[in-house]
């Protein structure tokens, strides 16, 4: 019976891995090129080779697939087997298309599964008193909005940074050949479209 826990110490890890990172690249290929010929003569495909893998119930493929989940001991290969996956899939325009709406699925589920507990949104206007309106309060419920959506907080705050980077690099570019007029200095604040207010800690 496959266990929900993510204990690292109840489970065998996959000996087959061990001895493919121990070989060499040229005997990697090798055992790579004879499970794929194995494959073959099974009538069958890698991809359903892997699938089967995944969603086996078998309690010996369980407890070998422990590890793709474990974050001391497998996290690490499956995000690079993920990564690999982006590469080959991405090389072509349309699949690119493709897999960023397949992200972009994933990343809507997460953001509707993220929010901050009701209770610290619900706010009873007959019992309000001066401490709703002072600056700790004030931090306390940004902060429990950032931990509540965590995952949508940090995708605004990496896309309001990133364009600000680049409008700051365009408007560092444009002073190297600008005058040193006073009319020079008058684009030198970044647009209000940019500005990202945060209350201070």
């Amino acid at each position: 019976m496959e266990s929900n826990s993510d204990d690292d110490t109840d489970f065998i890890l996959d000996p087959s891995l061990d001895t493919l990172e121990a070989s060499t690249p040229e005997k990697r290929v090798e055992t790579v090129e004879r499970i794929c010929q194995y494959i073959n003569k099974q009538n069958t495909s890698a991809k359903a080779f892997i699938l089967s893998y995944l969603r086996s119930t078998n309690e010996n493929i369980v407890q070998r697939r422990k590890q793709w989940a474990s974050v001391k001991k497998g996290w690490r290969t499956t995000e690079e087997l993920l990564d690999e996956i982006e590469k080959l899939v991405t090389e072509k325009p349309k699949c690119k298309l493709k897999w960023d709406d397949w992200i972009l699925r994933k990343a809507k589920s997460i953001v509707a599964s993220q929010s901050p507990p009701a209770r610290k949104l619900y706010i009873n206007t007959n019992k309000l008193d001066p401490d709703f309106f002072t600056h700790d309060a004030e931090v306390q419920r940004e902060r429990d909005v950032i931990e509540g959506m965590n995952f949508l907080h940090e995708l605004i705050t990496f896309k309001l940074q990133h364009e600000l980077g680049l409008w700051s690099n365009t408007s560092a570019s444009d002073s190297d050949t600008a005058s040193d007029s006073d009319s020079s200095n008058v684009d030198s604040e970044p647009p209000q479209n940019y500005v990202y207010h945060k209350s201070k800690s």
